[in-house]
């Protein structure tokens, strides 16, 4: 009697376990990027003949909806046709300087996705709004190799900036993928790779030293006189000399390689607006939110279907052509209502954001983000915590200042502080450098509580070097 209680009970729990195929269905699409739901799109008209795209199928841009021939959201304008005096005269109507570049076909040939791209699309998401200029001079002047061929002196007479503004562009460029980019000597390379691997808990406890002080030996092959100036056997010296052959490659442009599922589009689209806030004085919240849409903006349930489905009624689905009209409404109407649903669930989870990161919209300053969780997100929204990680992750946000950013960067409380902290040694004395010690009591007194070896960290990861190198 207890076993059968007991089976009964672990079939009852398991029948509640049992996932919703709707509520995966769901999730499977809130998870997809504005790119990839393109895709979905396509694939579900091809499958589902009951769905179809609308002849209009919205801003050709963006995919927002058309406020008459114009776009509300990106502002895009179609070309006005040429008047019969100006074909006489031989006037082609261009667009207006601001779409020029848009609407020109030549701008939107397919191109080559290179290591130049994928650097520039890290430090757009990554970089201060004043800095990204600055970084995209730095990128354009690498080798094919990664190695920075330009004098910062002479780049910043060039750009008319200040040497130091060109010092925290490089310290920028340094910091991105792949390791060891943006080096000006092959010594530099290999101990920027050696930081990023220390920032993924891989380390040799020698290396980092061979390269600052054994730099002539090493090159000299001198491994025993290496040994005996770090007073260290010749076991330690021989591994670490496996980590640098294994580990640090001497030409780290050649590392790149594109995506294996790249196809040659605009390089002016290569990381594509999932969501655009744009300033609104008229909304309660000061901004307005729109989700990127594409294709699925224009699809809709084809009307023939739907008036043989009308028709049908509670008709049985034992007629094959009945059965095929009916399954295939109703599974398109269910693929709509996921539609709908992904695009209220993340215009319901950035209006939160929003209102939480107001500091960093209005002035685009990594610094003025405020630390904010999934977790807290979740309970202001009343989602649950799975939904909201689903919905931004892997997507890319328009600010206001029309810059493009990672949604991730709203829930990243060290970005706050990394920027304080290079801020904090820009302007420092450089006769009397701020100590990991001492950034860390500053950064107390503005209220981030971290440890000195917080700090140590973070500043590694801009590439910012220790006090005693900044000193010399």
């Amino acid at each position: 009697m207890e076993i059968a209680a007991r089976l009964q009970l672990e079939t009852r729990q398991a029948a509640i376990r049992r996932p919703d195929p709707r509520l995966i269905a769901r999730n499977a699409i809130l998870e997809l990027s504005v790119t990839q739901l393109q895709q979905r799109v396509e694939e579900e008209i091809t499958e589902n003949p009951a769905l179809e795209l609308c002849e209009d199928q919205g801003c050709p841009v963006c995919g927002v909806p058309l406020d008459g021939p114009y776009c509300p959201n990106c502002g895009y304008t179609p070309p006005r046709e040429a008047t019969e005096g100006e074909l006489e005269a031989g006037y082609l109507p261009y667009p207006q300087a601001e779409n020029a570049e848009r609407d020109d076909p030549v701008a939107f040939l397919e191109s080559e996705y290179t290591l130049q791209d994928y650097l520039a699309e890290q430090a757009r998401a990554t970089s201060p709004r004043q800095l990204f200029p600055l970084v995209e001079y730095l990128v354009s002047s690498l080798s094919a190799d990664g190695y920075l061929e330009c004098d910062l002196v002479e780049a910043a007479a060039r750009l008319q900036v200040e040497v130091r503004a060109m010092e925290r562009a490089l310290a920028v460029l340094q910091t991105l993928d792949p390791p060891g980019i943006g080096a000006r000597s092959l010594r530099e390379c290999l101990l920027l790779q050696v930081y990023a691997l220390r920032e993924e808990g891989e380390e040799d406890p020698w290396v980092e030293r061979i390269l600052r002080e054994c730099w002539r030996l090493l090159s000299s092959r001198s491994y025993s006189r290496i040994a005996r100036k770090l007073d260290i056997s010749m076991e330690e010296v021989r591994a670490s000399l496996a980590f640098i052959r294994t580990r640090l490659y001497p030409c780290p442009g050649q590392r790149f390689r594109p995506p294996w599922h790249w196809k040659a589009r605009n390089p002016k689209a290569i990381a594509r607006p999932d969501l655009v806030i744009a300033t609104s004085p008229s909304s309660l919240t000061g901004y307005r939110i729109e989700v990127a849409a594409g294709r699925e903006a224009a699809v809709r349930v084809n009307e023939h279907y739907l008036s043989v489905y009308a028709s049908l009624g509670g008709q049985s689905r034992e007629h094959p052509e009945h059965r095929h009209v009916m399954e295939s409404v109703e599974r398109a109407r269910r693929f709509l209502s996921h539609l709908e649903e992904r695009r209220q669930i993340i215009r319901r989870i950035t209006e939160e954001v929003a209102r939480r990161q107001r500091d960093f919209l209005d002035t685009g300053s990594q610094a003025a983000l405020h630390p904010l969780t999934r977790a807290e997100v979740s309970r202001a929204t009343g989602l649950d915590e799975s939904t909201v990680s689903r919905a931004t992750a892997g997507k890319y946000v328009l600010l206001p200042n029309r810059q493009l950013v990672p949604y991730a960067i709203f829930f990243d409380a060290s970005l706050a502080v990394k920027s304080v902290i290079a801020r904090l040694v820009a302007n420092e004395g450089k006769d009397k450098p701020l100590s990991d010690r001492r950034l860390a009591e500053i950064l107390g007194a503005l209220g981030y509580s971290i440890a000195r070896r917080t700090v140590a960290k973070y500043r590694e990861a801009a590439g910012i070097p220790m006090a005693e190198l900044r000193s010399r």
